[in-house]
C-alpha cells in the first residue's frame, strides 16, 4: 500500500519540484537527472519485493531525494513570499504614484485652464490698453492743439491791451484838445462880451464850441474810463491765460508721459501675454505627458497585480509541494531508513516523552494547574524587543529541560536547536546557545537569544499544534538559514499539550 500511494505521491511532485528548482536556480540538467533517479529508484524497489534490505536502502536513498525537493521548495516559497512582498509593496507604490499622477494630471489641467483664462485675460487687457493708448493720444492731440489755441488767445489778448494803451493816449490828446478848444471858447466868449451887438453872433458859435468841447471832454472821460476798466480786466485775464499757458503747459507733459506709460504698459502686456501663451503651451505639454505616463503606470500596477496573482498560486503550489514532501518522511519514518532524519526522529520521540513525563510530574506536585499549563497567561518581559514572556511554568521548565535538550545538541553537531514548545508556539526554554545575554541590539539579540518567544509563523505554528506521529518541515528562518525541523507531539497525561521540535541544516549533499 505504501508503494502505490508513493508512487501516485511523488512521481507527479517530481515535475512540480523541477519547476521550482530551475525558479530557485538550480540547473535543468541536475532536476532531469533527479527525476530519472527517482523513477529508477521506485522500479528497482518495486521489482525487489519485499526484501527489506533492498527497501530500506531505497527508502533512505528516497529520503535524500525528497529533502532535496523539501529544501528546493522551500527556498521558492520563500523567494516567492519575498517576490509576492516585493510586488505588494511596488504595487502599492505604483497606486501611490498612478494617484499622484492622477492628481497631478488633473492639476495640470487645472493650471492649464487657469492659464488659458489668464492668457484670455491678458489679451483682453493687451486690447483695452492698446484702445488706451489710441484715446491717449488722441487726448494728447487735443491737449497739444488746446495749448496751441491758449497760446494765440494769449497774444491776441496782449495785442488787445497793446491796442487799449494806444486808444488810452489817443483819447488823453483828444482830452488836451477838448480842453484847449474850451478855454478858446471862453476867450471868444469874452471878446464878444466886450463887442457889444457886433460880437453877439460870434458869442453864439464861441458858446456852441464850449458846448462841444464840454462833450467832448465828457466823452473823453467816459472813454479813458472805460478804457481803464479794459485795460484792468485786460490784466487779470493775460494772468490767467498765463496760468493757463503754465497749467496746459503741465497737462501736455502728463499727457505725453501718460502716453509713453501706456506704451509702456502696452510692451509689458505683450510679453505677459506671449510669456503666458509659452506656459499654456507648456502645461498643455505637461497634461499630455501626465497622462501618458498615469496610463503607463496604470499598466504597471495592472501587471503587478497580475504577476502578484500568479506568484501567490506559485507559493500555494510550492506548499502544496513542501506538504506531499512532508507526508512522504511521515510514511517513512515507520522505515529503518538508516539517514539522519531518522536518528533525529529517535531523539525527537524520546526527548517528547520526558518532556510530557516531567510536566506531569509539575502537575502532580502543585507547581501548576492543568489550566496554567494548558491555557497559560503569556506576561510580555518589559523592555525585551523581540518581545519574551514569562509563563506558570516556565521556572520548571528552565530547571529541568536543560537536560534533557542540552545532550541532544552534544550527540549531533548537526543539530541546530532542540526544545519543547505548547501549542502556540512559545518556546519557554530555549538552548544555552540561543539564550546569551541581551545587548539591546535587536539583530544581535533575535540570533542569540530566542527563549521564551511565540514562534507563531506558520513552521513554528504548526510544531506545536501537529498530532501527527512525526512532522518534517522545510524553511527558511528569520536568520537567513534553510533548516529542516522535525517535530513530534507531546502529551501530558494522554493530553496533547504542544510538541518537541528539532531543526538541523538542509542539505543537498
Amino acid at each position: 500500500m505504501f508503494l502505490q500511494w508513493f508512487c501516485e505521491q511523488l512521481l507527479p511532485t517530481s515535475a512540480i519540484a523541477a519547476r521550482y528548482f530551475i525558479t530557485a536556480g538550480v540547473s535543468t540538467l541536475s532536476i532531469i537527472a533527479l527525476c530519472i533517479f527517482q523513477q529508477r529508484t521506485l522500479k528497482r524497489v518495486l521489482s525487489q519485493g519485499p526484501d527489506n534490505s533492498s527497501f530500506n536502502r531505497s527508502a533512505g536513498n528516497i529520503s535524500a531525494l525528497t529533502s532535496q525537493i523539501a529544501i528546493g521548495a522551500a527556498e521558492v516559497s520563500h523567494f516567492v513570499d519575498e517576490v509576492n512582498q516585493s510586488i505588494d509593496n511596488n504595487g502599492e507604490y505604483a497606486s501611490r504614484i498612478a494617484v499622484a499622477a492622477e492628481q497631478l494630471n488633473q492639476t495640470t489641467k487645472s493650471l492649464g485652464d487657469n492659464a488659458k483664462h489668464v492668457l484670455e485675460q491678458a489679451r483682453h487687457a493687451q486690447q483695452l490698453s492698446q484702445n488706451g493708448k489710441i484715446t491717449t493720444q488722441e487726448g494728447y492731440r487735443s491737449i497739444v492743439q488746446l495749448s496751441k489755441d491758449v497760446d494765440t488767445a494769449a497774444s491776441q489778448l496782449l495785442a488787445l491791451k497793446s491796442s487799449a494803451d494806444q486808444i488810452r493816449n489817443i483819447t488823453s490828446l483828444i482830452g488836451g484838445v477838448a480842453e484847449q478848444t474850451n478855454l478858446l471858447a471862453l476867450n471868444a466868449a469874452i471878446e464878444a462880451a466886450r463887442a457889444g451887438e457886433h460880437g453877439r453872433g460870434f458869442a453864439v458859435v464861441a458858446d456852441e464850441v464850449r458846448a462841444l468841447a464840454a462833450k467832448s471832454a465828457q466823452a473823453t472821460n467816459d472813454i479813458e474810463s472805460m478804457l481803464a476798466n479794459i485795460h484792468n480786466e485786460t490784466d487779470q485775464t493775460s494772468a490767467l491765460m498765463q496760468q493757463v499757458v503754465e497749467q496746459t503747459s503741465s497737462v501736455v507733459e502728463a499727457m505725453q508721459k501718460l502716453d509713453e506709460g501706456f506704451g509702456d504698459i502696452s510692451s509689458s502686456i505683450d510679453q505677459s501675454t506671449d510669456a503666458i501663451g509659452h506656459i499654456e503651451s507648456a502645461l498643455q505639454e505637461q497634461a499630455d505627458t501626465t497622462a501618458d505616463i498615469s496610463s503607463s503606470i496604470n499598466q504597471v500596477r495592472d501587471s503587478l497585480t497580475h504577476t502578484g496573482s500568479r506568484s501567490k498560486d506559485i507559493s500555494s503550489q510550492a506548499y502544496s509541494l513542501s506538504q506531499t514532501t512532508e507526508g512522504i518522511f511521515t510514511e517513512l519514518g515507520d522505515w529503518e531508513t538508516g539517514t539522519f532524519e531518522q536518528q533525529v526522529l529517535e531523539e525527537a520521540n524520546s526527548a517528547a516523552l520526558r518532556c510530557g513525563e516531567e510536566l506531569a510530574n509539575g502537575l502532580l506536585s502543585g507547581q501548576f494547574t492543568e489550566r496554567d499549563l494548558f491555557d497559560p497567561k503569556y506576561e510580555e518581559q518589559s523592555g525585551t524587543n523581540p518581545p519574551k514572556y514569562s509563563t506558570p511554568f516556565d521556572e520548571l521548565t528552565d530547571k529541568l529541560f536543560p537536560a534533557i535538550q542540552e545532550p541532544i545538541l552534544e550527540r549531533n553537531p548537526q543539530i541546530i536547536y532542540a526544545g519543547a514548545v505548547d501549542q502556540r508556539g512559545y518556546f519557554p526554554t530555549h538552548n544555552r546557545r540561543f539564550s546569551q545575554i541581551l545587548t539591546g541590539d535587536y539583530q544581535l539579540d533575535m540570533a542569540n537569544n530566542r527563549t521564551k518567544r511565540i514562534f507563531d509563523d506558520p513552521t513554528g505554528i504548526r510544531c506545536g499544534k501537529h498530532t501527527d506521529k512525526v512532522l518534517l518541515q522545510t524553511y527558511k528562518r528569520d536568520t537567513g538559514e534553510v533548516m529542516h525541523d522535525l517535530s513530534v507531539p507531546i502529551f501530558v497525561n494522554e493530553r496533547h499539550w504542544g510538541g518537541f521540535r528539532i531543526g538541523f541544516k538542509a542539505s543537498n549533499d
